[in-house]
């Protein structure tokens, strides 16, 4: 009933001694001693401050995580995005959401870039004319686990949940009211989050379809899924505004259509298991390898369709090609273009 939330920083705080609820080694005491990371007198142990420098990479890289997905949880919490520092307990270490969740909420989860709020990655300057969630780091940037959170910074992107470097993502779901080989079901999503799609992997197959076990990222690749998903992702970025629509309308036809599947899956696979065990775990193979590769063909499918529709800055549709959109009039006024050439005059100096 409760959801804990880990970003880039550890959430564990005070141990005692002999505490039943927590383990630890046992030289855990003597080792931060003899470092000089803790002494007795400070009091209970507090693992986040004897092992690490608090905040990751930047202020709020890791935080503002535990408070965007606590947020979207139990609003009803009111948590402030805004803590005095890295080392910060205003944020409990579980939250029990206002409402009960479902596999697509959690997935949403992940897809999250603060949309609505006021760190909202899609708006602004950065985000560029189509509204580019992703934010490409740097040697100005902060030199992740070796940054000290207390370092002057010339600036810093906020680091949202999904990320154009995420290299996969998965929502293991229990359903302890089933038999182990159908109740357990791995969601897996390769690449970025919010451009991906998640597919059901129950725990009683035998194998992996050859797309989801066959990455290398340094050569493209169509029998790969990652290459798909993560073609499609940069695709995006030259009208994300517009294709992020379409890849959302596709996710929610795949995997509202997954969902619904699995019910009779659970169905066939129970039946089956009653008969013989074996029998069960190949239809589950055969279901899982089958729908998985139809839905990486589909999103090479779908990668076709985006680079017809969007080629050279259009939006074509078949008897409507090169349909003009422009930019939006917000972001010309941040641009030059009403400075340009309006006139034959020489602009006055």
């Amino acid at each position: 009933g409760e959801v804990f939330v880990a970003a880039n920083e550890f959430r564990i705080r005070e141990i005692k001694r002999d505490d039943p609820s927590i383990l630890y080694s046992d030289n855990l005491f003597d080792v931060a001693r003899e470092r000089g990371w803790w002494s007795p007198s400070d009091g209970p142990l507090d693992w986040l401050r004897t092992v690490s420098l608090g905040e990751y990479n930047h202020p709020y890289y890791s935080l503002r995580r535990v408070w965007r997905v606590q947020s979207k949880l139990a609003p009803s919490l009111n948590l402030s995005p805004w803590v005095e520092d890295g080392y910060t307990r205003a944020y409990p270490f579980s939250v029990k959401p206002d409402e009960k969740l479902t596999v697509r909420d959690v997935m949403n989860l992940y897809r999250d870039h603060y949309e609505g709020t006021q760190f909202d990655m899609t708006e602004g300057v950065a985000a560029g004319p189509f509204g580019y969630p992703n934010r490409y780091y740097g040697p100005y940037d902060g030199q992740g686990d070796v940054g000290d959170p207390h370092r002057d910074l010339a600036g810093a992107w906020e680091r949202p949940l999904s990320v154009a470097y995420c290299g996969y993502t998965f929502v293991n779901q229990a359903r302890g009211w089933l038999p182990d080989p159908i109740g357990g079901i791995c969601w897996f999503g390769p690449d970025k989050p919010a451009e991906t799609c998640f597919v059901p992997f129950y725990v009683g197959v035998s194998g992996l379809p050859e797309a989801y076990s066959t990455c290398d990222t340094d050569h493209f690749s169509r029998e790969s899924a990652w290459w798909a998903f993560n073609f499609v992702a940069n695709w995006s970025a030259l009208k994300y505004s517009y294709m992020h629509q379409d890849i959302k309308r596709l996710q929610d036809s795949i995997e509202l259509g997954e969902l619904e599947a699995s019910k009779k899956v659970d169905e066939r696979a129970g039946k089956l298991l009653g008969e013989s065990r074996e029998a069960a775990r190949r239809y589950l193979t055969e279901f899982c390898t089958t729908n998985a590769q139809q839905v990486v063909s589909r999103w090479w499918e779908f990668s076709e369709e985006l680079i017809v529709r969007y080629n050279d800055g259009y939006i074509n549709s078949p008897g409507h090609m090169a349909g003009e959109v422009g930019y939006p009039k917000e972001w010309l006024k941040r641009t030059d273009y009403y400075n340009g050439p309006t006139t034959y005059k020489e602009p006055e100096k």
